[in-house]
């Protein structure tokens, strides 16, 4: 992964402790849980991610896509007394589908009224629509003020300046059907870095419907 400014130079000793690891059933969106591992000036922690999803709050086993998120995050301390959060996510089942750009903004950005070009809405798939699905995997790294620190939504991280330097990578590869029943896969594909001060540079920016043998 890609770092922001020059971070990689100011890590101290990075050791890595698990913390505690849950199994979370959760119902509706995903939600994961984690407890830092303790710290010191010179040592850094992680701590394990696993979670699960359905796709509403129905216990209806057949709602389940079977989609499974875990991951870890891990924190060093950096010499300037600031930490470094690295964020990994792997998603295996994780339902996927696409729209067009155009249409959507012909609808004035209504997604939720926009059909899709591949796989269909979580709101589609629980009426009977058939799922795309397909596996994720999700790094990022951030600065928070000092080891310890509360950990930001990761909407305040992309979205403003006082988590920089920062990055991210994202791919993920969903396997549908388009509306006219041809098997097809959607690929995306994403790798952003944010200097401190700066706004987010992707120097990878990728989506892409590919048809089997074609």
């Amino acid at each position: 992964m890609r770092q922001g400014g020059n971070i990689e130079g100011s890590f101290r000793h990075c050791a890595s402790d698990m913390g505690e690891i849950k199994r979370l059933p959760t119902k509706g969106r995903m939600r994961s849980t984690f407890r830092r591992a303790p710290t010191d000036q010179s040592r850094g922690s992680s701590a394990g991610l696993h979670g699960e999803t359905r796709l509403s709050k129905s216990e209806d086993p057949s709602l389940s896509l079977n989609t499974r998120v875990t991951g870890q995050v891990r924190e060093c301390t950096l010499a300037d007394g600031r930490a470094r959060i690295t964020v990994a996510l792997v998603t295996a089942n994780a339902l996927g589908f696409a729209q067009s750009i155009e249409e959507i903004i012909t609808n004035e950005f209504d997604f939720a009224g926009t059909a899709t070009i591949l796989g269909a809405k979580a709101v589609d798939v629980v009426a009977g629509a058939a799922p795309a699905k397909g596996p994720v995997k999700f790094t990022t790294s951030f600065t928070i003020e000092e080891p310890g620190a509360p950990l930001p939504d990761f909407l305040d991280v992309v979205n403003t300046v006082e988590y920089a330097p920062a990055s991210l990578v994202f791919e993920s590869k969903t396997i549908g059907r388009l509306p006219d029943g041809q098997r097809a896969f959607l690929e995306i594909e994403q790798v952003a870095t944010q200097a401190e001060g700066a706004d987010w540079t992707y120097s990878v920016e990728t989506v892409e419907i590919v048809i089997p043998g074609r």
